[in-house]
């Protein structure tokens, strides 16, 4: 993509959730053609060991729902018939959130009627579960490139005391290691705020951003 689009590297990096592992995975591949990495609230990595059995065997159960019904989604659109599903199936094409423009809302609305969608959609949120299961490596390092870590405040709402607390132990060890993967590391709080930083206050990546440049 980068020499497809004929961009000048090196690059500042900015994901946001999974997309912080695909910056990381980028700038460990490609190191030279990568000035700078801003994660944008990384998801804790490594909670698996922290948390009680019953809650991990619960969110089993609800993974093989999850597939369960995207996988019914695939058939109904392997069938062509998602447009006119009916009862549960009609949650496959659920309606667009209100900030979505309605030229996106269409051509989202489109590639969700074709297989290809949920089948990409399976396969991610599989290898999501494999990914945010294991801590940050401890061999990962970036060297001298700088890697800010934008950090939200941790809320864990409607989830057991004990969950929680181990989520956040996980969320803050997550944070720490990714700070200490790059001599340049640094985290920065940003107050008032939700997973969606980047909407929330953008001026706070723009921030970021900026000052690597």
């Amino acid at each position: 993509l980068v020499a497809a689009a004929k961009l000048q590297t090196p690059l500042v990096l900015v994901g946001h959730s999974l997309g912080s592992n695909i910056v990381r995975a980028y700038a460990r591949q490609h190191p030279q053609a990568v000035r700078a990495l801003v994660l944008v609230d990384p998801p804790e990595q490594g909670a698996d060991a922290l948390l009680p059995q019953a809650w991990k065997a619960q969110g089993e159960a609800g993974r093989t729902q999850r597939n369960a019904f995207l996988d019914a989604c695939l058939k109904a659109a392997e069938a062509g018939a998602l447009d006119k599903a009916e009862g549960p199936l009609s949650s496959c094409l659920r309606a667009p959130p209100p900030w979505q423009s309605a030229a996106v809302a269409t051509a989202t609305r489109a590639y969700k009627l074709k297989p290809a969608y949920w089948r990409t959609l399976r396969s991610e949120l599989d290898a999501n579960t494999a990914i945010f299961a294991a801590p940050v490596p401890a061999d990962e390092s970036h060297g001298d490139t700088p890697v800010v870590v934008l950090a939200a405040p941790a809320r864990f709402d409607g989830v057991p005391e004990e969950v929680a607390k181990a989520m956040g132990e996980a969320r803050e060890q997550t944070r720490a290691r990714l700070v200490a993967t790059s001599r340049n590391g640094r985290r920065v709080d940003v107050a008032d705020t939700t997973h969606e930083i980047q909407l929330d206050a953008p001026q706070a990546v723009a921030k970021a951003v900026g000052e690597v440049l």
